[in-house]
């Protein structure tokens, strides 16, 4: 077990919020140290609600961590929002495992699982720059994006089938993305909306795109509740 609980001190442990929907199939997760802080991190579950984390981020302390939200991105579940407690430490098996740091976490509530993961897709509004081989560079808005894909708004007409590229940093590298138009609508004002798709992702590219949509979901659900 991650957590030892001692039975002699059991009126100062949290009670755990029973359920029968912990981790399905999920390798990977968002990890909300506070407001400005998050990592990415690789996850290994078994069917209690007790997981290992591997950080992707060296600049980690050991500290643990009580009732911070943890995003967890589920193939059967999708989009599982968490309240757990969380121990960082060095972990033990490096460098058999790449990761230096290791977190051993405990979910408490599980608040919401919101899509099926190929689903899960983020309202945004975001300029980027177009290029393309047959004509010259232009700018469009992208207004919604998941690692499947993004759409579009821009006054420059489109073909379906048409190859695209455009470059941007969605986590800690800019990278080229290719794109590929499937779909057209026409907007009001001369312009059209674009339905597109990405070609030949690495596993880099998509883990950063859905790293961005995890976080563009979690302002979302942030500013909903300050609303509220």
């Amino acid at each position: 077990l991650l957590f030892h609980k001692d039975k002699t001190n059991q009126k100062e442990k949290e009670p755990i919020i029973k359920t029968d929907t912990w981790l399905k199939d999920c390798n990977s997760c968002i990890v909300h140290f506070d407001d400005k802080h998050y990592s990415r991190a690789r996850v290994i579950h078994g069917k209690s609600n007790l997981i290992d984390l591997f950080f992707e981020d060296t600049d980690l302390r050991d500290m643990r961590y009580s009732k911070i939200a943890v995003d967890f991105s589920d193939n059967i579940l999708g989009y599982v929002q968490t309240l757990c407690n969380v121990v960082v430490k060095k972990n033990p098996n490096y460098p058999d495992r790449p990761e230096f740091w290791m977190g051993e976490c405990e979910i408490l509530i599980i608040n919401k699982a919101v899509q099926r993961q190929q689903d899960i897709r983020a309202n945004i509004n975001l300029q980027v720059r177009f290029f393309s081989e047959t004509r010259r560079p232009f700018y469009v808005v992208i207004t919604n994006l998941s690692a499947g894909g993004i759409f579009i708004t821009t006054s420059e007409p489109l073909r379906i089938g048409e190859e695209l590229s455009f470059k941007y940093n969605f986590r800690s590298l800019e990278r080229i993305f290719r794109v590929e138009v499937l779909r057209v609508t026409k907007m009001p004002d001369n312009r059209f909306g674009y339905g597109l798709r990405f070609l030949d992702l690495t596993d880099g590219a998509e883990s950063a795109i859905r790293s961005y949509v995890f976080k563009a979901l979690r302002k979302e659900e942030q500013a909903k509740e300050v609303n509220q």
